[in-house]
């Protein structure tokens, strides 16, 4: 799957950054962190992020 990403436009033409999820580094699978976590941990890493 390839996503564009970004326009610009720049005298009449768009620029875009391509981004192909099928190269290694990519990938649009997600990972697999804070599984583990309680709901308590879930809620504390999410407050914790949104000051940031």
């Amino acid at each position: 799957m390839t996503f564009y990403r970004g326009t610009v436009a720049r005298e009449g033409n768009d620029v875009y950054t391509v981004i192909d999820t099928r190269r290694a580094g990519n990938s649009n699978a997600g990972h697999e962190y804070g599984t583990t976590l309680t709901q308590a941990d879930r809620d504390a890493l999410l407050e914790y992020l949104k000051t940031l």
